[in-house]
């Protein structure tokens, strides 16, 4: 397969492309048409399985956990986010999932996200979205939180 300076091959479907219709420069990567078709596919696939199996995917793909591990954390934590114990009953969310294409209902939104380290990918916890948030803004760093809290108690 060669390349010439308008284009190259897609190596999924194996039709000439021109380079626009790639997402990078690299050879592996399908042109739009078939990375489209691929994700169609993955959706049609996660809506047939329905959310709770949508969900036991996505724990185990992101964090190497299964529902019943997840479960028995919030047990563990007492069903409270780990930095400002905040029950997760008195945590509000903004919507419940995804609307599902063939109108059965949506997941149930989770009140307590799985907070992880970026670095070793270790799940640390449960928290609430604020505190979750409050974590990835200060980009994960322990000198920013406690110069942030240095900050607060010398305010009046």
């Amino acid at each position: 397969m060669t390349e010439q300076a308008d284009g190259r091959w897609c190596r999924r479907c194996g039709e000439w492309r021109a380079f626009s219709d790639f997402a990078d420069d690299g050879l592996s990567t399908p042109c739009a048409t078939c990375r489209e078709r691929k994700l169609a596919q993955q959706r049609e696939r996660r809506w047939a399985a329905g959310p709770e199996a949508t969900r036991a995917s996505d724990l185990w793909r992101k964090y190497r956990m299964r529902p019943a591990d997840y479960d028995a954390l919030r047990a563990e934590q007492d069903y409270r986010c780990a930095i400002c114990r905040t029950h997760e009953d008195d945590i509000t969310t903004s919507r419940g999932g995804r609307p599902r294409l063939d109108g059965s209902k949506a997941a149930e939104a989770f009140k307590l996200v799985v907070d992880h380290c970026h670095t070793t990918g270790r799940v640390r916890g449960l928290l609430c979205n604020r505190c979750n948030f409050l974590i990835g803004k200060a980009g994960e760093s322990e000198a920013t939180l406690i110069s942030a809290i240095a900050y607060l108690k010398r305010q009046p």
